[in-house]
Formats: C-alpha cells, sequence, structure tokens
C-alpha cells in the first residue's frame, strides 16, 4: 500500500483521490510516520450494505430426511429402558451428594456457633 504525509494529502488531495479511483488501490495517510488515515475505493455496487441474511444461499444442500422422526420407535424404547435402568443409580448419587451438603452446612454451623461463644 502506497503512503503519503499527510502534508502531501493536503496539498494533492484531489489528485490523490483520482489516483485512487483509477489504480482502485488504497493510499494510507500518515503523520510522522504514523498512519491515520486511509483512502480507499468505493466498494463494489451490491456488495455495500449487503445484508448478511442469505449471504450461504446455493452453498450448502440438504441430505436425507429433515421432517421424519430422528429415532425410530425401536430406538427411543431402547433409550428409555436404558434410562429407567440409570435412574435408580442417578437417585442414588442424588441422595449421596444431599447428604454431604447436609453434613458439611451442619458442621459450618457448629463451627460458626463456637466462634460466637
Amino acid at each position: 500500500m502506497k503512503e503519503i504525509a499527510i502534508s502531501k494529502f493536503k496539498a494533492t488531495c484531489l489528485a490523490v483521490l483520482e489516483e485512487v479511483r483509477r489504480t482502485g488501490e488504497p493510499i494510507r495517510i500518515t503523520r510522522r510516520g504514523k498512519p491515520v488515515a486511509e483512502v480507499m475505493p468505493p466498494a463494489k455496487p451490491g456488495v455495500e450494505g449487503a445484508s448478511w441474511l442469505g449471504c450461504m444461499a446455493g452453498e450448502i444442500g440438504i441430505v436425507g430426511d429433515i421432517v421424519g422422526p430422528l429415532y425410530s420407535g425401536a430406538e427411543v424404547e431402547e433409550m428409555d429402558a436404558e434410562w429407567l435402568r440409570n435412574w435408580d443409580a442417578i437417585q442414588a448419587k442424588g441422595r449421596d451428594i444431599a447428604a454431604r451438603n447436609r453434613r458439611e452446612a451442619a458442621r459450618h454451623a457448629r463451627r460458626k456457633k463456637r466462634a460466637a461463644v
């Protein structure tokens, strides 16, 4: 990218704009060697302000049935049966966690009571 000093840009602004229009290449404007602005050609018609909605139209396709059920009736019944088989273990784990929480809360209350005395 071509760079020019801000003082030169100020003196030759119209010529710089014409160069950007003609070449389509942006020009960086600097002040003491540090970039302060870039002059760029305008966006191509139809691109500027284009919505992101629909930008992927035609890029993907639907494969398979998207309306029918994901699992067959037999598969659903098997998943339900497996869930029920595991339910007792899930309940037992929940009871263990609740009991541990109660013990920790009681221990905390005893310590707090002793500290207050």
